[in-house]
């Protein structure tokens, strides 16, 4: 099992050739491993709470999914005598378990996202939603007679300051993400039961690897920017998009002098200095550093201002997954989905071919952001399908979901005022 479990963790691994090089083994010892799976079984939790057990019947979604056989097969049943308070198998009882099962999917997602669990998720009821919003208000005026509605604005002028409330509006997309496996015809269903556990948490990581990219790089759709990026890639459609009117990443950059400049506590402060009244209260920044970003700031001298978690405290750390310490106060965030280390001269980031004398450096290092700025619309919850192939002998089975990213209050993107500042230090 720990062989199996291994061989999946790997990046890009392949369901189907996992069981096809395991398949002798569990089979063998399914009897054994089915025992071992039952021992752990707990019977003391029987009660109207179905939540504890929705890890067991997202994988009895799935198996009868494969199987289609639903919630009818010898392991959904069995989870169902011992969820006392489940007994049916009506409609109305299939649609608790698909909430339930959606739901357990997302927190196995949320386990391996770093970036997503740091802003707040928002439920929506179409792939596009308009969202009202009221941006921060000018001062009032002392006085009778000097104020006038500004109706094609929606907002209250006073004198000849504009702008006092305005009410303006964002559009919130959400956009489909799909993962999915292959399992052969002919592969035994205790077979996929042993195996249950691993298939989820492989599901689940892929979406998590998805909406973490989204966030920081865009899809490459119109409707869904990147903090970093908006084609999917680090750095896109930078400068030139800001010359042409175009879409462009939330992120304001800060250009560095050279690719061998170090990360440090200082730099990263004084990024969150540019962001202007978004940067003022530290608990509700975060910072997104890369790998070599964080081992830049364990460093020698460069640690001055950086806590790792062990003094930090494992409140935080379980609040947001991945946190491994703090600057100043505000937690700071390892992702992997940020790049290596740029090398002077061979990154650029305007947008265009690479062949204008402005280079930069493409990889980023670091993002502060205002986590109140940004929301995430989600549109319904997970599905799980199966497709039968019979050409090929097998069934497609595929978890889907849609998610966006938004920004409800980003700032004017400029160095003065900024929900979110990119840094290309490396």
């Amino acid at each position: 099992m720990g062989d199996v479990e291994a061989k999946l963790a790997e990046k890009d691994a392949n369901l189907q050739e996992v069981i096809g090089t395991f398949q002798k083994e569990l089979e063998e010892k399914k009897v054994e491993i089915e025992a071992m799976q039952n021992s752990k079984k707990s019977f003391s939790d029987r009660g109207s709470d179905l939540s504890s057990f929705g890890k067991d019947f997202l994988g009895a979604r799935i198996l009868g999914a494969i199987t289609g056989k639903g919630y009818d097969t010898d392991h959904a049943k069995g989870l169902m005598q011992k969820a006392v308070s489940y007994t049916g198998t009506g409609a109305a009882d299939v649609g608790k378990l698909d909430v339930l099962t959606s739901t357990a999917f997302e927190e196995l997602m949320r386990l391996d996202t770093k970036v997503a669990g740091l802003f707040e998720e928002l439920q929506v009821n179409s792939g596009a939603t308009v969202i009202p919003t009221v941006g921060d208000a000018n001062a009032a005026a002392f006085g009778a007679g000097s104020q006038s509605l500004d109706t094609a604005g929606n907002r209250v002028q006073i004198g000849s300051t504009s702008g006092q409330a305005d009410m303006t509006t964002v559009t919130a997309f959400a956009n489909r993400i799909l993962s999915g496996t292959f399992i052969d015809a002919d592969t035994d269903e205790q077979t996929i039961v042993t195996i249950l556990p691993m298939i989820q948490r492989a599901l689940a990581r892929a979406h998590a690897k998805a909406v973490d990219n989204m966030i920081l790089f865009g899809t490459g759709n119109a409707n869904t920017t990147g903090l970093a990026g908006i084609d999917g890639t680090d750095g896109s459609n930078r400068l030139a998009a800001h010359a042409s009117g175009a879409s462009v990443p939330f992120a304001t950059e800060v250009s560095t002098a050279s690719a061998s400049s170090v990360l440090d506590a200082g730099k990263l402060l004084s990024a969150r200095s540019q962001m202007g009244k978004y940067g003022i209260d530290p608990s509700r920044l975060a910072y997104i550093v890369s790998p070599e970003g964080y081992y830049a700031l364990m460093e020698g001298d460069n640690v001055n201002g950086f806590t790792d978690v062990s003094e930090v405290g494992t409140e935080l750390a379980a609040k947001i997954t991945g946190v491994v310490g703090s600057v100043f106060g505000t937690p700071v965030i390892v992702s992997n989905v940020l790049g290596g280390k740029a090398v002077a001269g061979t990154y650029n980031t305007d947008g265009d071919d690479g062949t204008t004398a402005a280079v930069e450096y493409k990889e980023t290092s670091a993002i502060v952001v205002n986590r109140d700025s940004f929301v995430i619309p989600r549109l319904a919850g997970v599905n799980i399908e199966t497709e039968y192939s019979v050409k090929d002998q097998r069934t497609v089975i595929a978890a889907s979901q849609s998610l966006g990213f938004t920004g409800i209050d980003k700032g004017a993107q400029s160095a003065t005022e900024s929900a979110a500042v990119r840094l290309t230090t490396t």
